[in-house]
Order: structure tokens, then C-alpha cells, then sequence
């Protein structure tokens, strides 16, 4: 019981009104993972936003689980923000942005271990004041795993609010970025 307290599922915790349906971004396999990527236009408290969900189905149970992360834009038709936030992830992994790990000694250890290998850590890919919500900051990882596939973790981080963390391929943030380049187009 102390543990589903501790995992709400972010549908629940924000009061996001959906102006549509999720839209299917990326549907991706690596090895035994299956990668959903989704974006659904939305509205709160009069200010356009985009959820952005992503999917993950493994094997097992604790493999298998969803997060999603919200970015406000300026036209929830027309989310050209999105494809910015992607186009700076997506430079996280050339050779002329400065290698760093922030990360304590374990999560090195650990990663080390695990044979994943850090690209590059994007300490501020864009922050955002709120009306009514405070500053949204994102930061992201860059990283390859043990089977050599490029993986990004997003991060989220709101004043007083938890860290939310969605993990997804490279080839879907680059989907990401053609998909917001071109919604208007979808309507």
C-alpha cells in the first residue's frame, strides 16, 4: 500500500482539460521494450499546453508503465515550442556540447556497471514561468544502454512539486520534433 501511495500517475495530479484525443507520435521496439510515444493538446487555466506521454511495455510488470510530462505553448494547434525542446535534446548528442556528469559517484558506479554509457547531460534545455504554476524547468540525459541504443531521460522539475522523468529512444525525439513541426497540418 506504501508504494502506490508513493506512484500517482500524473493523469491524476494535474487538472489538464484534453482539447482532443492523444495523438500516436512513435511506436517503437527496442529489443524487448515497446516505446509509446503520444501528444494531446490541452488547457489550464486558460493557458495552451501539450502532454507529452510516453509508454513503456517489457516483459514483465515492472518494466511495463506510462509518465507523461505537460510544456506550455503558445498555440496547443500549432506546438512549435515542442519541436525546439527537441532539437536541443537532439544536439545533446554532438561532439561540440560539453560532455558533463553531474550525477553523485553511484549513479556513475551504477551505470557503469549496468554498461550504459553517458552522451551528454542538458542541465537547463528550457525554463518557463506560469502564471498560477510557478517556474517549469526541464533538463535531460542523454545516454547509450547495454544493447548500444541512444536513450533520453527528460526530466521535469517544478517548485515544490515532484521530478518527473520519461525516458524514450532518440528516433522518437526526433519523431517528436517532425511531429510539432507539422500538427497544424493534422487539424
Amino acid at each position: 500500500m506504501m508504494l502506490e501511495q508513493l506512484i500517482i500517475p500524473t493523469d491524476a495530479c494535474t487538472a489538464l482539460q484534453g482539447l482532443g484525443p492523444y495523438q500516436l507520435i512513435d511506436d517503437i521496439s527496442l529489443d524487448d521494450i515497446q516505446y509509446t510515444v503520444e501528444a494531446m493538446p490541452g488547457l489550464l487555466k486558460n493557458q495552451p499546453f501539450i502532454r507529452l506521454r510516453v509508454s513503456r511495455k517489457g516483459k514483465s510488470r515492472r518494466d511495463s508503465f506510462s509518465r507523461s510530462l505537460v510544456w506550455p505553448v503558445a498555440n496547443a494547434e500549432n506546438p512549435v515550442e515542442l519541436a525546439v525542446l527537441a532539437r536541443i535534446i537532439l544536439g545533446g548528442t554532438l561532439a561540440i556540447r560539453p560532455r558533463r556528469d553531474p550525477r553523485k559517484l553511484s549513479l556513475r558506479l551504477r551505470d557503469y556497471l549496468s554498461r550504459i554509457r553517458l552522451i551528454n547531460h542538458i542541465e537547463e534545455v528550457a525554463s518557463v514561468k506560469v502564471p498560477g504554476l510557478g517556474r517549469i524547468r526541464l533538463s535531460a540525459t542523454v545516454f547509450e544502454n547495454a544493447q548500444h541504443h541512444e536513450l533520453a531521460t527528460i526530466y521535469q522539475h517544478r517548485t515544490h512539486r515532484r521530478r518527473i522523468a520519461l525516458t524514450l529512444p532518440m528516433s522518437s525525439v526526433a519523431k517528436v520534433q517532425q511531429w510539432a513541426l507539422c500538427t497544424k497540418a493534422h487539424h
